[in-house]
């Protein structure tokens, strides 16, 4: 393995960050672009944003989970998914049923009408996909995912150094 060439460059006699080859960085930019693109388009045609179509899509695959696995999957704060579960509720695109020994604690899913949402916009999340790869071919798209599984591996010990 080689060694990686360090994300920085020398600027008046200072290291700083070189944008182009920080990582962190680039995902986020590359992903504060997309969520924006995504909301503007869900919210146009759908009425809802960005975050409650990665809620509905995680209930989707993953029926039946509370709002702290839900916020578990699409990685974004508690807070944030009980907006979106309250919005999806009122909306009439999800329910949940409460667990009979903490009444506070409610397994949530999709309704029919969430089912119809979410096939309606899954097409055109695959098209964004798809529109966002153009060029990339598939050796190149696998080798992505293989390091990106592995980044989201290696989360955890991103959280272990904030103490």
């Amino acid at each position: 393995m080689t060694k990686r060439r360090p994300p920085t460059q020398e600027r008046d006699g200072r290291h700083v960050l070189d944008l182009d080859r920080y990582l962190p960085y680039m995902l986020v930019s590359i992903t504060n672009a997309i969520s924006r693109g995504s909301s503007r388009v869900y919210l146009d045609r759908f009425g809802i944003g960005v975050v409650d179509w990665r809620v509905l899509a995680s209930l989707s695959v993953y029926p039946n989970v509370s709002a702290k696995r839900v916020s578990e999957l699409v990685m974004i704060d508690k807070g944030a998914v009980s907006r979106s579960l309250a919005t999806l509720h009122r909306l009439g695109h999800i329910t949940y049923e409460e667990d009979p020994s903490d009444p506070r604690r409610k397994s949530w899913r999709p309704t029919a009408k969430g089912d119809t949402l979410h096939d309606m916009i899954l097409p055109i999340a695959l098209d964004r996909e798809n529109t966002l790869l153009r060029g990339i071919d598939e050796e190149d798209l696998e080798q992505l995912l293989s390091t990106m599984q592995r980044m989201m591996a290696n989360l955890d010990r991103l959280s272990d150094m904030n103490g």
